[in-house]
């Protein structure tokens, strides 16, 4: 359905835009956007930065549990026991980046299990597996309300530790990489879908187990590290949607519109799909205009209760039937809208191309329960010609920072739903007058 109107409140932008008493051609018009849900096809988790663990239980969603998986590192130069060591303790340290619930006053479970099979050179994605112990090595129930960032230490079960103490005094098991991944391939860890909540865990040295032991003659305990740094990791996502209005969302790469809502979860791989057609119908009623303010809202947002809150931005990405990313076929880059009063074409020997530098942003507002960017640049764009229309993926950022990529869609489950009536382009422009 095409909405048109061409009255707004004045003291928004300071212009008089009734049209009965319009003396400067500038017009308002709100054109309503479809949206859809499309399942990505192979979502790759492997190496993402970070261990999803938990779930939690959704009337939208469905059932969601993420399980880490990972191997170890030592430093083969680090002082070992020798033949007459003593152990004093073994712990095991979570570094927790962030907690994702709807009541961060629960507390929350997280254990630490043997690998049964090892971590392979391959690409790992959210539907993978391993085998592990169904029975911790270490375990502990934590309480996130007063802080989510921060580290967390529990003890190790005792006949693991000696285990791995005996195992590092004799002392060729950990001369190189190879022959400790031999002795130990990884671990798992998980949470307790039950306590509704999932904690994001850091693949770094500060996670991992710390071996405290004392050399005949040390005055001092040492500590031996086995930790997650530098080593290959992959998060699964276990999912039911068994009586949700997702339980229809059977295939990937298929755009399924849903009654009145629709929705984007992390680490699950469900994004969505906004089509823009009604933007050309909307052209096509335009003999010659100019844009002079277009912005893209979408209302009606539930992060879900709580504390729970929604991504905050989203990247508007071009596709096509293939409900897939369009890249530039000169450099394989993914084509987004650009930010406002940003070129959205650059010149190259090939012709013009989509720009990809500087994307448009859908940001949350916490105060309206908004996403919204302008989109100026990129209607005037479309509507001249220099731009081809097509439909967009709605996909959480990928944030470029020192510490280095982090890719929103990968790195929790964190979600949202919009109403699916509520995708709305709200449009200012004004006629241009032709002199002969």
């Amino acid at each position: 359905m095409l909405g048109y109107q061409s009255c707004a409140d004045p003291s928004t932008i300071g212009l008089d835009v009734d049209p009965n008493g319009n003396q400067i051609g500038v017009f308002y018009a709100e054109v309503p956007l479809s949206a859809s849900v499309v399942l990505l096809d192979s979502l790759n988790t492997t190496n993402q930065g970070r261990l999803i663990v938990g779930g939690s239980s959704d009337a939208f969603f469905g059932d969601t549990e993420g399980v880490g998986y990972t191997r170890m590192a030592i430093n083969p130069t680090a002082v070992l026991p020798n033949a007459t060591a003593t152990l004093d303790s073994v712990t095991f340290t979570f570094r927790v980046e962030s907690v994702i619930a709807r009541d961060l006053s629960r507390p929350r479970s997280l254990s630490v299990h043997l690998l049964e099979e090892p971590l392979l050179d391959t690409m790992y994605y959210n539907f993978s597996s391993l085998k592990f112990s169904e029975e911790a090595i270490a375990a502990g129930r934590f309480n996130f309300q007063a802080r989510q960032d921060t580290t967390l230490t529990v003890a190790v079960d005792e006949e693991f530790a000696q285990g791995l103490f005996n195992a590092m005094r004799d002392g060729s098991t950990f001369n190189n990489l190879f022959s400790f991944r031999r002795f130990l391939p990884g671990i798992a860890i998980k949470g307790d879908p039950g306590d509704e909540g999932s904690v994001n865990i850091l693949a770094g040295n500060a996670t991992g187990f710390s071996v405290f032991f004392r050399n005949q003659g040390d005055t001092v305990t040492r500590n031996y590290s086995i930790n997650l740094g530098q080593s290959r990791h992959f998060n699964q996502v276990k999912h039911d949607a068994a009586g949700t209005p997702l339980e229809a969302v059977n295939r990937p790469l298929v755009a399924f519109p849903l009654d009145g809502k629709v929705g984007i979860k992390s680490s699950l791989g469900l994004v969505i799909r906004v089509d823009t057609s009604p933007l050309q119908s909307f052209f096509d009623t335009l003999p010659n205009v100019a844009f002079n303010d277009v912005r893209m809202e979408i209302g009606g947002i539930d992060g879900g209760g709580g504390d729970l809150v929604p991504h905050d931005f989203l990247q508007m990405y071009f596709t096509n039937e293939s409900n897939r990313i369009l890249r530039r076929p000169i450099d394989g880059a993914e084509i987004s809208v650009q930010a406002a009063w940003q070129s959205q074409v650059n010149q190259s020997d090939e012709g013009d191309l989509p720009a990809t530098s500087a994307p448009a942003l859908l940001a949350y507002n916490r105060d309206n329960g908004v996403f919204a960017q302008r989109i100026t640049s990129y209607t005037n764009a479309v509507y001249r010609g220099n731009l081809e229309r097509t439909d967009w993926l709605l996909f959480p950022r990928v944030r470029q920072g020192a510490s280095g990529t982090r890719d929103d869609l990968r790195s929790s489950f964190r979600q949202f739903t919009a109403d699916d009536e509520r995708f709305v382009l709200k449009i200012f422009y004004s006629t241009i007058n032709q002199t002969n």
